[in-house]
């Protein structure tokens, strides 16, 4: 009686017997194989950490560059050109465009542009973006500064606007250059009292003030076309370069975390096919067994 209320207690929970066959299972297979899966595990972290000892730190940097007359788009395409030279390790044509030595422009890994702030106005967005870089040298930081600066101001697309912009508002400053001179004229008429002296029967009436006050709207001009005129002339370096002690890449941990994985792996495959072949060979004994009785 009591047999048989086991037995129906057994078949009533068939999922329990499964999940306890399975986790035995498991348990029976770690044990087979901890030996073997520590070593693999040992393997993974200490390729890791040779492959961390063997590749060179390579250091994050920043700028903040501000130009009226160029956007984002044009820089991307023009740093992409210089992406493309150090993909292709062209350290001759990237020397030159640069302005620096063969040595200094092997420590460069690459070169981005982007947005300074996530959410930009058209406007804002073409005067100030952020150049990033990524070197194995931080001593030359100072003179890849100087290089894309020339770089980005030399380009022929670039420097037509510069010259362009520079050209119309040197035109706007001779022009009002050319009123003032003309207004003091005839703040000097009015001083001198010269236009009294006309005995002319036509009579003129105007507001001395105002003349002053268009003299000094004018002048306040001039000044803000001259502000605009040095700012067109070139880029201005908002932020420049930082230096960095510590490396932005390679990191130990997660050379140790990749290096675990692929030694784990491996090991992983390794125990499937060798259970695999385990239980196919199980099945052969069990087959023959079961011939031989019949």
């Amino acid at each position: 009686m009591a047999r048989n209320s086991i037995s129906s207690m057994t078949m009533s929970n068939p999922d329990e017997i499964d999940i306890g066959l399975i986790y035995l299972k498991i348990s029976n297979v770690i044990k087979r194989y901890f030996v073997f899966t520590i070593f693999c595990a040992l393997i993974g972290l200490f390729a890791g950490y040779f492959f961390f000892k063997m590749t060179k730190p390579k250091y994050e940097s920043s700028m903040i560059l501000q130009n009226e007359l160029f956007n984002l788009p044009n820089g991307s395409s023009l740093v992409t050109l210089l992406n493309d030279l150090i993909r292709d390790k062209n350290y001759d044509q990237l020397s030159e465009r640069l302005n620096m030595t063969k040595e200094q422009v092997r420590a460069i890994s690459d070169i981005k542009v982007n947005n300074l702030y996530k959410e930009l106005t058209p406007e804002e967005e073409i005067r100030v973006f952020k150049v990033s870089v990524n070197v194995t040298e931080t001593t030359i930081l100072s003179d890849l500064q100087n290089g894309l600066i020339n770089y980005l101001e030399q380009n022929p697309y670039v420097r037509k606007r510069i010259d362009l912009k520079k050209e119309g508002i040197s035109d706007q400053i001779a022009y009002i250059k050319d009123d003032l001179q003309g207004i003091e004229r005839l703040k000097s008429q009015i001083l001198n009292g010269d236009l009294l002296s006309d005995k002319s029967s036509d009579l003129l009436l105007f507001d001395p003030a105002s003349v002053y006050q268009e003299s000094i709207r004018l002048f306040e001009k001039e000044v803000e076309l001259r502000t605009d005129l040095q700012l067109a002339e070139n880029f201005h370096v908002i932020q420049e370069f930082t230096v960095f002690q510590n490396p932005s890449s390679p990191r130990l941990s997660s050379n140790m975390g990749i290096g675990l994985f692929i030694g784990l792996v491996p090991c992983a495959i390794v125990v499937f096919f060798l259970e695999f072949r385990r239980y196919i060979k199980r099945l052969k004994l069990q087959r023959e067994f079961a011939e031989q009785n019949v």
